[in-house]
């Protein structure tokens, strides 16, 4: 079973925030990507962008992250050293889901991390077609994944029957309305 705790957020919390140096307050920019190794299930860095267009651009390593807040990221700028994405980085988001059993189940929609180590505690996937809107959206441990590809990635089965929710869909919020 897969639990979250307080310093786990999503990916796409962190997509748009801001980004700022810690020694001098300035702004770096704003997160456009983050570098998600499927492999290791951990996120090694990200990618920024500022300026008219996002024409100016910076990466860092997530070691260079301090720390992550509601509203901004700090980063360091010591020993700061041209960083370049690696290779093997995915983008996870709206790949689909399918088991080791050859069913097709749905799509992922987004992962949560946690935000001091960058490791990747759960992936998000909702069903497939309106069933996964009305249903909800449900929780993968990493462990749970085998392989991963670009345009899919396989589970084990047996880890989306025993899927824990993560979020209610729109059935659960409509019973609940019906209720009040």
């Amino acid at each position: 079973m897969t639990t979250l705790s307080k310093k786990d957020v999503r990916q796409s919390e962190l997509v748009n925030q801001l980004i700022l140096y810690f020694d001098t307050n300035e702004i770096v920019g704003r997160v456009k990507k983050l570098w998600l190794d499927v492999k290791s299930h951990e996120v090694k860095g990200l990618t920024c962008a500022h300026g008219v267009f996002d024409r100016e651009k910076h990466m860092f390593s997530w070691d260079k992250v301090v720390t992550v807040g509601h509203d901004s990221i700090l980063v360091n700028t010591e020993d700061q050293e041209d960083v370049k994405q690696p290779e093997l980085i995915n983008d996870v988001i709206g790949l689909k889901v399918w088991t080791d059993a050859g069913n097709k189940v749905g799509k992922l929609v987004n992962y949560c991390m946690d935000t001091q180590t960058g490791d990747v505690v759960a992936y998000l996937f909702t069903s497939n077609g309106w069933r996964g809107i009305a249903n909800g959206t449900y929780m993968l441990s990493p462990n749970a994944v085998i392989t991963s590809g670009s345009q899919r990635i396989i589970v084990a089965e047996a880890s989306v029957e025993n899927a824990q929710q993560y979020e209610e869909g729109l059935n659960k919020k409509i019973q609940h309305t019906k209720e009040f």
